[in-house]
C-alpha cells in the first residue's frame, strides 16, 4: 500500500512479488535496511579499489595537465615512497616551480560501495610552497577535502577519511595554484606518489552467505 503498482516495483530476485513486500513480510533479508534485498546486492571484497604510483606516467584513466608531469628527478635520496617515479608539480630540471604555475591530476571514476565505512584516501606527499600564497588541494567531485600551503619539503604519508562519499561515484583531483606574485628564493612545489583509495574487507566468518556486519550470529552459520 505504498501507492506504486506491484508490477512497477523492483523484483530483483524474480519471485513475482515486490522486494518491498518481501522485506516487510520478512520473507527476504535486507540487513542494512537500504531497501534492496541482500541476495541481489553485490558486496565487494574490499581492499584497494583505486591505486597508482605514476611509474608509467598518467595511465589507467589518470590524467595530468598544467605544471604536472611525472619524473624520477628532484626526489630525496632514500625517499620512502614506492618506486622511482612520481607526479611532480614543478620543473624537473630546476626542481622548483614558478609564479602562476597551476594544474591538476584527475583520477578515473570509481564507485565507493554504499555499505563501506572507514574509506581512506592515502598518498605520499612532499610539499614546499610559499605559505599563504600558493595552495595544494585535494578534491573529491569538486569538493575540497584538504587544502595546504607552505610545507617544509619533508615526505609525509597522508590519510584522508572519505567515508562521507560512500554510495557515490567519485573522481579525485590533486590541484596546485601558485600566486602571480614573483617568487623570491627557490621552492620545490609538490611531489605526489602511491595514491590509494581503500575500503575495509567485508567478511563472512561462518560462510553462511550473510556478511558479519549483518549476521545475528557471525560465528555460527544460520540455517537456510
Amino acid at each position: 500500500s505504498n501507492g506504486v503498482l506491484d508490477a512497477c516495483e523492483c523484483n530483483c530476485n524474480s519471485t513475482g512479488g515486490p522486494d518491498s513486500c518481501e522485506i516487510a513480510q520478512n520473507v527476504s533479508r535486507d540487513c542494512d535496511r537500504d531497501g534492496l534485498l541482500d541476495a541481489c546486492q553485490f558486496h565487494p571484497p574490499g581492499g584497494i579499489i583505486l591505486s597508482t604510483g605514476f611509474e608509467d606516467g598518467f595511465t589507467d584513466g589518470w590524467t595530468g595537465d598544467g605544471v604536472w608531469t611525472f619524473t624520477a628527478d628532484c626526489g630525496l635520496a632514500g625517499m620512502p615512497c614506492e618506486g622511482g617515479a612520481f607526479a611532480y608539480a614543478g620543473n624537473e630540471t630546476s626542481c622548483e616551480y614558478a609564479a602562476s604555475d597551476s594544474g591538476q591530476i584527475t583520477s578515473p571514476v570509481v564507485y565507493i560501495p554504499s555499505n563501506a565505512t572507514n574509506v581512506t584516501l592515502s598518498y605520499c606527499s612532499r610539499l614546499q610552497t610559499r605559505s599563504g600564497l600558493d595552495f595544494a588541494s585535494v578534491l573529491v567531485n569538486g569538493v575540497s577535502v584538504l587544502t595546504e600551503s607552505g610545507g617544509t619539503g619533508a615526505v609525509e604519508n597522508k590519510m584522508l577519511d572519505l567515508s562521507s562519499f560512500a554510495g557515490s561515484t567519485v573522481r579525485i583531483q590533486f590541484t596546485i595554484q601558485a600566486s602571480s606574485t614573483p617568487i623570491v628564493g627557490s621552492f620545490l612545489g609538490w611531489q605526489l606518489d602511491d595514491v590509494r583509495l581503500t575500503v575495509p574487507l567485508l567478511s563472512d566468518f561462518d560462510t553462511d552467505g550473510v556478511l558479519d556486519e549483518c549476521d545475528n550470529c557471525p560465528m555460527t552459520a544460520n540455517s537456510t
